[in-house]
């Protein structure tokens, strides 16, 4: 069952994410490491200065070689009350990092049982192909091996495993869940975690004149040239500064359409997942 907010705990948790964002950019500012604000996060601070009402998440994105040092520095320093959640931490579903309150705790999906803190995104950004179109290829490659790491952590009963067979469009699913019963599970993931890795790492990003965010949302509307995004630009969300792409209008009409006209009244609602959530402490 997903967990309801009140409107004291939504308080609370907007509370605890714009401390994540505060800390995340310290730690930025601190070791010279390049951030920018994507996707809705993008949208609140140009439409709203802060957080789409409805929304409730952030996320931030770094370049390829900020995003690793920041990997790199996680490995040996106490971040003080936060942490980053990684894919090298047993049974982590993504491909990208979470900066997370250390003292608060978060299960996002019933099946598949990984526990953190309330967070922010941090997104690698990755060089790609040349071309639109070459990027665009690697990028539904990508998708299509990241869409089994679900497939392979979901915990299934005995019957909703034997009912993937009577599902032809599931049948995928069900030799991932195969895989990871007969090799282990994790070692299943990390195998897909690399093969990621991998096709993130073809192109350098310095040299790239497209970059993209795979682990985002919007697939091949991802990808776009570096030159919407630097030099960046600064804009006020909720009590601080932040940056964001320099030409955001592109980068937020090519995701978005008309970013600046409100959906429709019934589409204003979170789509992220929260099954289980405690925002006073860490639980076991």
């Amino acid at each position: 069952m997903e967990h309801v907010f009140t409107t004291e705990e939504r308080q609370r948790w907007n509370d605890i994410l714009m401390g994540c964002l505060h800390r995340f950019m310290d730690i930025c500012e601190q070791y010279g490491l390049t951030y920018y604000c994507v996707g809705g996060t993008v949208i609140g601070a140009v439409r709203h200065r802060g957080f789409i009402p409805w929304d409730d998440d952030i996320d931030v994105a770094m370049p390829r070689p900020d995003y690793d040092k920041l990997l790199q520095i996680a490995k040996d320093h106490d971040f003080g009350g936060y942490e980053l959640a990684t894919p090298s931490m047993e049974g982590y579903p993504y491909f990208f990092s979470k900066f997370c309150d250390a003292n608060t705790s978060l299960v996002e999906l019933e099946k598949v049982p990984c526990l953190y803190g309330v967070y922010i995104d941090v997104f690698p950004i990755d060089g790609t192909a040349p071309t639109k179109r070459e990027a665009e290829q690697i990028m539904r490659r990508f998708k299509r091996i990241n869409n089994k790491i679900n497939a392979v952590l979901s915990h299934l009963t005995l019957k909703e495993y034997l009912s993937l067979v009577l599902q032809p469009k599931e049948w995928g699913r069900m030799a991932m869940q195969t895989a990871a019963f007969i090799l282990g599970r994790e070692n299943v993931r990390r195998w897909l975690i690399g093969a990621l890795e991998r096709i993130a790492a073809k192109y350098d990003y310095n040299q790239s004149t497209y970059i993209v965010n795979y682990g985002g949302a919007w697939a091949e509307k991802e990808i776009h040239p570096k030159e919407w995004i630097f030099p960046l630009t600064t804009k006020h969300f909720e009590d601080v500064d932040v940056y964001i792409p320099g030409d955001y209008d592109r980068y937020l009409r090519q995701m978005y359409g008309d970013y600046m006209q409100l959906p429709p009244e019934e589409k204003r609602v979170s789509h992220h997942d929260h099954y289980f959530v405690d925002l006073y402490k860490r639980v076991n």
